[in-house]
């Protein structure tokens, strides 16, 4: 074996590894998404960071998920097989939590109902929800509920506790064809088709959005046309695949030369910073408030039609970082990301997801409540940050070892 081919299977055999830093990766960017949703007086996280961490976990959970059934399908005999194992293995990881999450609110919202029917109805929303997109939950097309909504005329979403969810539905979705691709192609045709897909997706969201935009104008009966074109683009499967496809690419492409891979990283890190900071400027101009103000703003996302290209931004970003963190052990990048703060919890990071909203609502009860009427607000906000995060991680991890840990120990099994 020639020395190129032992250092090729090193890189093979690290990427579809336990990599701990992987954990710490998704341990770090859940702190994002939760900043978001607190919508805090002081500190605010720039919108297109926690946009940017989920294409970074669908393009994780691509990869992990391609690496793990590459191995396994080594050892199969038939694809009824490959393909049982892989779906009864993916419904003992994800419907248990997400089932009883579901159906705990349910049971919450009935009781509410008659108890107080006004905060169950104006607050809550989860009957108003499941009523008219219950079945959406049902069949992972969650993600489409703006689509639906408009084109049924019907109110926008009321429950607070349920539309994070949509992200699920996208990664059922492509669970759907993942097996069949790994099955019936070798690497090679994979390969291939993942290439085309990440070069041919950037012209099918620009044309895709340019259509919607002049062409059907979309409106609904909730506000703003471009909020719901925005949604619809940045949650549907159809314009946001591409992401899954650049995690398949991960273990099938070798970057042999580091600066090529440093400079993938900071040049895509850079122009999304550019790019934001631009939209920030001129809104925060046109609004009269500040930069600060500007940058966390939902339309600095796609104004001046950037919409167009930020994903593939992103996708591009989080190919490099995942691709460095495997193919890079040494980097300053992998012992920032490997610290024992974010390990842990990037091992509970389903259910930390899950529930979060549950502990924003319960966070933002006690700093609106209270927080900000007896100490400084920049430190309110730290102590939202804090209580919020720590009641998620300890949530999720009792979660995980109590009730998950009995469907983990049969997808284990199996």
């Amino acid at each position: 074996m020639s020395e190129e081919q032992k250092v090729h299977k090193e890189q093979t055999t690290r990427s579809i590894g336990y990599i701990e830093s992987i954990d710490g990766i998704r341990g770090f960017y859940v702190f994002p998404i939760i900043i978001m949703h607190l919508h805090l007086q002081h500190i605010k996280m720039p919108a297109f960071i926690p946009h940017f961490t989920l294409h970074l976990f669908f393009i994780l959970s691509a990869y992990l998920i391609s690496s793990i059934l590459y191995k396994q399908k080594e050892k199969s005999e038939s694809f009824k097989l490959f393909a049982k194992d892989f779906y009864i293995k993916r419904a003992l990881r994800i419907l248990p939590l997400y089932w009883a999450y579901i159906l705990f609110f349910f049971g919450v919202a009935v009781v509410l109902r008659t108890v107080a029917p006004a905060l169950e109805q104006n607050f809550l929303g989860v009957i108003h929800d499941l009523k008219h997109y219950g079945w959406m939950l049902l069949t992972f097309t969650f993600n489409y509920r703006e689509l639906f909504s408009w084109s049924q005329d019907l109110s926008h979403l009321r429950c607070h506790v349920f539309p994070h969810l949509w992200s699920i539905s996208i990664e059922e979705q492509f669970y759907l064809i993942i097996p069949t691709l790994i099955f019936f192609l070798n690497k090679k045709s994979i390969k291939i088709i993942s290439i085309i897909v990440v070069c041919v997706y950037p012209l099918i969201r620009t044309f895709g959005y340019i259509y919607f935009r002049d062409v059907v104008e979309m409106r609904t009966t909730y506000g703003d046309e471009w909020n719901a074109l925005f949604n619809f683009f940045y949650r549907s499967s159809f314009f946001q695949f591409d992401a899954f496809f650049y995690g398949l690419l991960i273990p099938l492409i070798r970057i042999e030369k580091r600066y090529i891979l440093y400079a993938g990283y900071f040049i895509s890190l850079l122009l999304m910073i550019l790019s934001q900071s631009y939209n920030a400027v001129l809104i925060a101009d046109e609004q009269k408030i500040s930069f600060w103000s500007a940058i966390h703003l939902p339309t600095v996302i796609y104004s001046n039609n950037q919409f167009m290209y930020m994903n593939t931004l992103y996708n591009i970003f989080g190919f490099f970082l995942i691709y460095i963190m495997i193919n890079d052990p040494k980097s300053l990048l992998n012992k920032f990301y490997n610290a024992k703060v974010f390990r842990p919890i990037g091992k509970v990071i389903y259910g930390m997801y899950v529930y979060h909203p549950v502990f924003a609502l319960l966070t933002l009860a006690l700093y609106y409540g209270f927080l900000v009427k007896v100490i400084p607000n920049i430190l309110a906000d730290i102590i939202a940050i804090a209580i919020c995060t720590t009641a998620t991680y300890y949530f999720a991890k009792l979660s995980y070892y109590k009730f998950e840990i009995y469907f983990l120990n049969l997808k284990s099994k199996k």
